[in-house]
């Protein structure tokens, strides 16, 4: 394998801010605050860059936050295909309590993504794969948002079978039992996750 393709259709703007205690109901200044193109499938792609791996990145997007996260990939080496839907891509915010050394963490909805928006998913994999997919690593992470199929991920695993790509799988709940139809080459998964996906929990 020589390269990746992550497919993100839950992408975040993640902000993580450091404040030295967390009080409820008071003002906040931050000693740090990091602002990064996040969820699990970019994150991917960030660190295989950062080790010099080839990363291609299949992004639902939308609206000007959306066209802040191409940049921010172009900037780093990752090239993006994006899936345009309408709305702002959601922002993710983390706090991290240096005191108690805890984060509390505020998700937003991510944009929903109807049967077409989803066909454009599956079309953009499809072209991505269209050069040398016996070489290419189909990574599909993260939450999938709402109006997503319940088995887009196994869906995405049989596209990128059929067409001679692995792909691997990180996703819990209701939507990991529901991809292994589609058969990935590789399922990430913790104790509970499996337990869960195996009727054990």
């Amino acid at each position: 394998m020589r390269r990746l393709i992550c497919v993100s259709v839950n992408a975040a703007i993640d902000k993580t801010a450091e404040v030295p205690r967390l009080v409820p109901g008071e003002i906040h200044r931050p000693r740090m605050l990091s602002v990064l193109p996040g969820g699990k499938a970019l994150n991917v792609a960030r660190a295989a860059r950062t080790l010099g791996l080839e990363a291609s990145v299949i992004a639902v997007l939308g609206g000007y936050a959306g066209d802040w996260m191409e940049q921010q990939l172009a900037a780093r080496g990752i090239r993006t295909r994006a899936v345009r839907v309408p709305g702002e891509t959601r922002t993710c915010l983390s706090i991290l309590d240096r005191e108690k050394g805890g984060l509390t963490e505020f998700y937003e909805a991510g944009l929903e993504l109807l049967p077409e928006g989803w066909a454009s998913v599956e079309s953009a994999l499809r072209a991505e794969l269209a050069d040398d997919p016996s070489r290419a690593l189909v990574v599909v992470a993260g939450s999938l948002p709402p109006g997503a199929p319940l088995d887009g991920y196994g869906r995405l695993s049989r596209i990128a079978a059929e067409l001679g790509a692995r792909a691997a799988v990180d996703v819990g709940g209701a939507h990991l039992s529901a991809s292994l139809p589609g058969r990935p080459w590789l399922v990430k998964v913790n104790a509970r996750e499996a337990a869960e996906a195996c009727g054990l929990a």
